[in-house]
């Protein structure tokens, strides 16, 4: 194993960013569509979003605070 170098925090997240950039300008754009399994689970989602759900608290008792 390699000896380590201890990096201080802002030298690690300079690291990232430049690695970040780089991967970038190296790898190609791929603006395709998501998987069809992945899109129909992300609109089930979206549909289910938008449907109320049911209440997991069971219904106050009035007469309890007679």
């Amino acid at each position: 194993m390699p000896n380590l170098i201890p990096l201080s925090a802002i030298d690690s997240w300079a690291i990232y960013t430049e690695i970040g950039e780089r991967l970038r300008n190296v790898l190609p754009v791929d603006h395709s569509r998501l998987p069809a399994q992945i899109e129909d689970r992300l609109n089930r989602l979206r549909e289910l979003d938008g449907e109320q759900s049911p209440s997991i608290i069971p219904p106050m008792d009035p007469r309890r605070f007679e």
